[in-house]
């Protein structure tokens, strides 16, 4: 089982280009809708061409005609634009970083070379008037974009679907479909209205990524991502974690077992989850549990409140890590 948060903006990422490579190399139907959605012009009529994902440094996926034509896509979900990854800033032909110096510098036989940022939102990147260089950068494209496609294979269906999962807001409504939630609102307003009353409570920051929820098939999970300094410097010292989140706390609903409260924390390395380990049971007189977390991270959990209300439960363990 994947602790909640876990999963880093980099993981989602390589995962998601891997199934988007995967369809483009299956999907006939699907790499003509990308190609003219994504880059705005028919595929060419040569019908050899590699697939590339990950390609060293330079590219998440390259789709590449050899000796004539590359198309480059850099691949963002939640992750910010380097300014090496932004063609609208010189350090993109800088070298040896700068990702328009590499393709360049790789790709010397396919005379035309183009490249596209393909992320969640575009609004949020920093845009500057740099002159057009080759690569030549045809624009900052959503990945909602690649919705609507006439007669959407069953492969292709579950790419959406991923990408929903992975917070690609324009394609979590797929997963919505058919459903009747209205007997829910109050349940999923209270809780809202609780973690987020607990967020300010601790002072969380609200500059960070707050928020992290999920609805997949291992399950689904409602809470709030904890960030390092601030009300929980001292567990973050002994987490050892320069990365964010430290930690995490809401609600859970695995798939093979029971909807329940939790509280997970994300040592950085064997040494973080000892030391945090013996910080939660020894100073602070919390339960240690596992979860069956694929990593290092665990859960922690009152001893004198197992069956509190929720505000109680929440309450004693923050209060007791928070300094």
């Amino acid at each position: 089982m994947q602790a909640p948060g876990r999963l880093s903006h980099n993981q989602q990422e390589v995962f998601a280009v891997a199934a988007l490579g995967f369809a483009l190399r299956h999907q006939p139907a699907f790499m003509d809708h990308f190609v003219r959605t994504i880059f705005r012009f028919a595929i060419p009529t040569t019908k050899r061409f590699d697939i590339r994902c990950q390609d060293g440094h330079k590219a998440d996926l390259a789709i590449v005609w050899p000796g004539k034509r590359v198309l480059v896509v850099e691949a963002k979900i939640h992750a910010e634009l380097d300014p090496k990854q932004n063609p609208t800033y010189k350090e993109f032909h800088t070298q040896p970083k700068g990702y328009g110096f590499q393709i360049n510098r790789d790709y010397p036989n396919e005379r035309e070379r183009y490249y596209v940022v393909l992320a969640k939102t575009v609004s949020a990147f920093s845009q500057r008037n740099l002159p057009g260089q080759h690569p030549e950068f045809l624009g900052f494209r959503r990945w909602g974009e690649l919705g609507g496609m006439a007669d959407e294979p069953s492969l292709v269906s579950d790419l959406f679907d991923t990408l929903g999962q992975l917070g690609i807001s324009e394609l979590q409504l797929r997963s919505f479909r058919n459903m009747k939630l209205e007997k829910t609102a109050t349940s999923a307003a209270r809780m809202f209205k609780l973690l987020d009353a607990l967020a300010d409570e601790l002072e969380i920051d609200r500059r960070k990524d707050l928020w992290d929820i999920a609805d997949s098939t291992e399950g689904a999970h409602f809470g709030v991502n904890i960030g390092s300094g601030r009300r929980f410097a001292k567990l973050s010292r002994h987490v050892g974690s320069s990365s964010e989140p430290i930690g995490w706390f809401g609600y859970e609903s695995p798939k093979n077992g029971k909807p329940r409260r939790s509280f997970w924390i994300y040592p950085k390395d064997k040494r973080g989850r000892e030391r945090a380990e013996k910080y939660a049971k020894e100073v602070h007189n919390l339960s240690v549990n596992d979860s069956g977390s694929e990593d290092l991270a665990f859960c922690v959990a009152p001893k004198d409140c197992m069956n509190g209300d929720d505000i109680t439960w929440f309450r004693t363990v923050l209060l007791k890590l928070a300094d």
